[in-house]
């Protein structure tokens, strides 16, 4: 899904994070399974709402 919302970008989760707008700053400070699977969450449920943009943003 994250290579057909961004073609040839990295698939890292982290690089993934940082397009759509994501915080995780807790990988920082501690990595973990729990964690990776709660972004990886939150990174398929914005892709899948078309949500790719950052908070707040306005487009014209």
């Amino acid at each position: 899904m994250s290579h057909a919302a961004f073609p040839g970008a990295s698939g890292s989760l982290g690089a993934l994070c940082d397009r759509l707008w994501l915080d995780r700053s807790d990988r920082f400070a501690h990595h973990g399974a729990l964690l990776d699977a709660d972004l990886t969450a939150d990174a398929f449920v914005k892709m899948a709402l078309g949500d790719t943009g950052p908070r707040g943003a306005v487009y014209e």
